[in-house]
Order: C-alpha cells, then structure tokens, then sequence
C-alpha cells in the first residue's frame, strides 16, 4: 500500500529538494521498518513495520529512473533504462530462492535482517557516490 502509494509523493519531492537526500531518507527509513519487522512481537507490529518498509522502498523504485533521466540521454538511457528493467525483474525470483533458504536455515527474521543490512550499504554507497542535486525547476519558472 504504502510502496505504490508514496511512488507518486517521491518524485516530486525528489524534484523539489534533490535526489539524494530523498533517496536517503527512503533508504533510511526502508532500513528502519525492515529492522523493526525482524523485531516484531505481534503481527500487527508486523503490517506496521512492513508499511515502513515500503514507504521507504518506494523512493529507490523513482529516485533511481529520476537520475537516469537526468544522466542519460538518448539511446544511453533507453539501454541504462533496460538494465534496470532486467535488474528489477531478476530481483523476485532470486528474493524467493535467497529468502527461502534464509527463512529455511536462520528464521523469518533473517530476512528483514538481510534487508536491513543491505539499506544500509545502498545508504552508505548514496551518500558517498550521488553528488548533491539542485532541485529542478518547473516549467515556466526561471
């Protein structure tokens, strides 16, 4: 709910103050709601930390066609944009190998772990590799 939901909140805010400290901040929170969910002693703390998860998630599924929009152009970015179709649709299968052999071996908890710790690399990889962004302008305002 919260992951379709916020898609359409995330680029315009991401228009308005930059790509990445919105791309931060849903990394952030994508990391939080995963540990939280590891947490969960009840499954409505559960729906709760998943919502998190998602509001979160939700900025890496724009922010990241927003900047290849900005950086590419052309051919470049219709094969750049292919990519990570590709990336994206190889991304359910191997979650559903990994995650089941996690789930299998360490619990269901070593999921939102594994999710968690993988927020925070992608968190440490944004703030060291994107350079700041100025926001776009809108149309018609110079």
């Amino acid at each position: 709910m919260t992951f379709g939901g916020l898609q359409m909140v995330y680029g315009p805010l991401s228009d308005r103050h930059g790509r990445k400290g919105v791309l931060m901040a849903g990394l952030a929170l994508a990391g939080v709601g995963s540990l939280l969910a590891a947490m969960a002693g009840s499954l409505n703390g559960l729906i709760a930390a998943r919502l998190l998860q998602g509001a979160g998630c939700a900025a890496g599924m724009v922010v990241a066609r927003s900047m290849v929009q900005d950086h590419f152009e052309g051919p470049q970015r219709t094969r750049i944009m292919a990519y990570t179709g590709m990336a994206m649709g190889m991304c359910p299968p191997l979650a559903t190998i990994v995650g089941g052999q996690l789930h299998v071996w360490l619990g269901w908890q070593s999921n939102f772990l594994l999710i968690a710790a993988l927020a925070l690399v992608m968190l440490f990889a944004a703030w060291r590799g994107i350079a700041p962004s100025r926001p776009t302008q809108a149309a018609g305002t110079h």
